[in-house]
């Protein structure tokens, strides 16, 4: 089995390699392959792994250069995610798959358990285990891999890189870990967890802290523990780029001069024009553009772009997006007398966005976004008439949103986010905008109130305002926007209740509300919302959250939410998803929730709640994976019914609860479990033996059972547990081998008795066969005394001379190794009797094979 996933692994990075072409992926030279020997030779990186010189005590990276390896990671990353014909999920990224050239250069490698998605899909699912550490909640948990997966490991890769902290540091316990690590330092105190070689010289003190802090903030965007919620890589690449730009503008007089790692990579993009026969004014336009170019890394400019040749025939003059251009748009481009649609995003390019570009009438799609453009948008913006898309998204733009924006009577979409625009939005925002159907400004410093004008853009679809600094409360003339599908208000300064008349967006599906001063409750009319973020209430969760029957997301964790959980939520029946946590809720869980069939993620940490009972409702819910419990006030024992939940259960959280009693040996049920947390409890008792059957999936990942009142002997049968990254046993009263560093000869003469079953049965105690509760003494116990020739290695059997002589052999060897893996250390014979013993087994087997040889004494070799 081990062989065959092997076989899969090399031949998943075959597929993958043989079809890619991309300056920051490993390029492969040739393989080699036989029955015995699979091989890839790959390209030689003269600088190793980024582990290597990440932990060197003899070089040290700088800013500027982790900063670019990161920026080639994601480079790597974007072109198989979004790159190649179908995306690719790399499934395994950490710092020793990340390989330098002698340029510095970094190659994402190991496509070894890369997985391809389909054409319409998001994500698959996959058995085979990534690196405890980097790897997503969803990806160890539910076997969910995805692009996202991707980000998330992206983002510890990221952290590792900065603090040079590996996310499996012995300094990650008790419920730390490098994300938490991380978290706590910011924003303030990020210069107490950075690489202190980061910081060891004094200039640009500043302006590296400064960068740090924004690497981190990007970082912890990646690590969100809800896939959908994390950022693309793509947008991750920009944020990296610009991040770059800035310390550069922060620390060098030129930012030109800086040498940037070159990405071959291009998107569908277009610079179009309506005429398909380019007039010299065009040409010269382009021209104009390849003369502001100063790095141009596919070269293209230099030596294609000419006067010699059609324009149509120029290399990359239909994909002038993802070129890794740096520069400024010349202010030539105005003269193009029949351009439509001008994308130059996702370069590096600088300066201002030229006031003659909105000479061009015929432009229709205008996105800049993704570069590092500065200064203000010209009010000139409005003569573009015929203008639908305005996409300038995560540039360093700033001041406020010319007033002749509003005026454009074509425009779709505005795509403002992620800059440094401030200023209000005028209160009759739609008054000229009747097809405004996206807006777009956020995160930026926008002020003032949402405006009421807003409700007469009767198309809009999408209202995203969220990381600004508006105020006032929410406008009730949105109830107007009868299109509305998504309404994003989070991060800013709004007051007052929810208006209830929102309930009459009947298309409203997502509303997030989170980082806001909100009081009161979520009203009644929200029933057709499929997700609710909300944050800054008080009070109970109303009676009326049954009605909720469109809900599948509720997000209400970090509030001051009080009283007892409604019973009425279990009518909810499309919860997928319910977290509660961070709360102030008591009494009794209801019974109730065991209602919601479809329910996949439970967090109830971090309220004072009381009794178990509710957990044998919830053998109901058949899809859940995740059921977290942990710090309330239970205060009592642990029923036996939690080994009737869902046998897709892969988390089981139960710390600080004040569980008292034994564990119930109905946990072995739970065969799909990933992570147990028991800590800080009040258990007494044995560890039960049937915790050895989580095992099947061999995904065992962390046991954390510390801090209780556990006794006795730990059962050998956990053993089983094949995958375990973490098994916390500390603060218990255990007397047995090896637990408070007592080792015993006892233990040894256990290990040998294993060693015997693997060295006559050719199988390790690790097999794929010893699973549902069967394990390599079980099988030879089996087998005892009648059965031995089945259990055998049949090569011991092969021939025909004496096998009455053998069998009894290997039944008195296998009856010996049974002895000395019996469950109590004392009853086990010492080494001394096991060698005795083999010695009369080895002389009776030599003498029922000759029996010339006499029957007494040793056989020397």
């Amino acid at each position: 089995m081990q062989q065959e996933r092997a076989i899969k692994s090399f031949d998943a990075e075959c597929e993958v390699l043989s079809n890619i072409r991309h300056r920051n992926l490993v390029k492969i030279i040739s393989s080699c392959t036989n029955r015995d020997f699979k091989a890839l030779i790959l390209e030689y990186m003269a600088n190793g792994s980024l582990e290597k010189l990440l932990y060197s005590h003899n070089y040290s990276l700088d800013i500027l250069q982790r900063l670019n390896i990161m920026i080639d990671v994601a480079s790597g990353l974007d072109y198989l995610h979004h790159g190649y014909s179908r995306a690719v999920v790399h499934c395994d990224l950490k710092p020793s798959n990340v390989l330098l050239d002698s340029g510095m250069t970094a190659h994402v490698s190991d496509l070894g358990i890369a997985k391809l998605l389909g054409e319409e899909d998001s994500m698959a699912q996959t058995k085979t285990l990534a690196t405890v550490g980097y790897m997503a909640p969803e990806y160890g948990s539910e076997g969910i891999v995805s692009t996202r997966g991707d980000v998330y490991s992206f983002g510890i890769l990221l952290m590792e890189t900065f603090t040079r902290k590996k996310p499996t540091d012995e300094m990650f316990r008790e419920g730390m870990s490098l994300k938490d690590y991380v978290q706590k330092a910011l924003p303030d105190s990020v210069a107490k967890l950075v690489d202190e070689r980061l910081l060891s010289e004094e200039s640009h003190l500043l302006s590296k802290i400064k960068c740090l802090t924004s690497i981190f903030t990007l970082a912890m965007d990646c690590v969100i523990e809800f896939p959908e919620q994390r950022t693309y890589i793509t947008e991750v690449l920009a944020t990296l780029k610009n991040i770059r730009t800035r310390y550069l503008a922060d620390t060098t007089d030129d930012v030109r001069n800086a040498s940037f790692p070159a990405m071959c990579q291009q998107n569908p993009r277009l610079l179009r024009s309506a005429q398909s026969n380019i007039s010299s004014i065009d040409q010269n336009a382009l021209l104009a553009l390849k003369s502001h170019i100063t790095y141009d890394p596919n070269n293209f400019l230099a030596t294609n772009w000419s006067t010699k040749t059609s324009v149509c025939s120029w290399i990359g003059v239909y994909y002038l997006s993802n070129n890794r251009f740096t520069g400024q748009i010349p202010s030539g481009f105005g003269s193009f007398a029949n351009l439509e649609v001008l994308v130059l995003d996702k370069n590096r390019l600088s300066g201002i966005i030229p006031p003659s570009i909105c000479n061009v009438s015929t432009l229709r799609s205008l996105s800049l976004r993704e570069n590092a453009l500065r200064g203000n948008i010209a009010e000139v913006i409005g003569r573009l008439a015929n203008l639908e898309t305005l996409d300038l998204y995560d540039n360093p733009l700033s001041g406020p949103i010319p007033m002749s924006a509003f005026n454009m009577s074509s425009l779709m979409t505005m795509k403002l986010g992620r800059n440094r625009v401030n200023g209000s939005l005028p209160d009759d925002i739609c008054q000229n905008l009747p097809n405004l159907t996206w807006f777009f400004i956020g995160p930026n410093e926008i002020v003032g109130k949402i405006p009421n004008g807003l409700w007469k853009c009767k198309k809009l679809v999408q209202f995203i305002v969220g990381y600004n600094k508006l105020t006032g409360s929410i406008p009730k003339v949105l109830a107007n926007l009868t299109q509305l599908e998504e309404l994003q208000l989070d991060s800013n300064y709004l007051t007052g209740e929810i208006p209830e008349e929102l309930g009459s967006l009947y298309k409203l599906k997502k509303l997030t509300l989170t980082n806001n001063p909100l009081k009161g409750s979520i009203p009644r009319s929200l029933a057709n919302c499929t997700m609710l973020i909300k944050n800054g209430l008080t009070g109970t969760i109303p009676a009326y959250i049954g009605e909720f029957s469109s809900l599948e997301r509720l997000y209400l964790w970090g509030n001051e939410l009080r009283g007892n959980i409604p019973i009425s939520i279990g009518n909810a029946s499309r919860l997928t998803l319910l977290q509660l946590s961070r709360n102030a809720f008591s009494g009794p869980v209801p019974s109730s929730l065991g209602n919601l069939r479809q329910l996949q993620r439970l967090n109830l940490g971090r309220n004072n709640l009381t009794n178990l009972s509710f957990i044998s409702s919830m053998a109901n819910c058949k899809k859940l994976i995740s059921f977290q419990l942990g710090f309330n006030q239970f205060n009592n024992i642990l029923p036996a019914s939690i080994g009737n939940l869902s046998a897709s259960l892969q988390v089981l959280h139960l710390k600080s609860c004040k569980i008292k009693g034994s564990i119930p040996g109905e946990i072995g049920n739970l065969s799909s479990l990933t992570k147990l947390t028991m800590a800080d409890n009040e258990l007494t008792g044995p560890v039960p033996t049937t915790i050895g059957r989580l095992k099947k999936l061999q995904d065992i990942l962390r046991v954390n059972l510390s801090s209780n009142s556990l006794s006795g002997q730990l059962p050998l049968s956990i053993g089983n547990l094949k995958v375990i990254a973490m098994l916390e046993l500390s603060n218990n009263n255990f007397s047995e081998y090896g637990l408070e560093g007592i080792v015993s000869t006892r233990g040894d003469v256990y290990s040998f008795g294993i060693l015997l079953m693997e060295t006559l049965t050719r199988k390790k105690p690790t097999d794929e066969m010893f699973g549902e509760g069967m394990s390599l003494k079980d099988y030879v116990n089996k087998a005892l005394p009648d059965s031995v020739a089945t259990i055998v290695d049949k090569h011991l059997l092969s021939e025909e001379e004496h096998p009455s002589a053998k069998i009894k052999c290997i039944s008195s060897i296998f009856t010996l190794a049974m002895d000395c893996v019996v469950e109590f250390p004392e009853k086990r014979p010492d080494m001394t009797e096991v060698l005795a013993t083999l010695r009369n087994i080895r002389t009776r087997y030599l003498a029922d094979k000759d029996p010339q040889l006499p029957r007494s004494g040793g056989h020397s070799r």
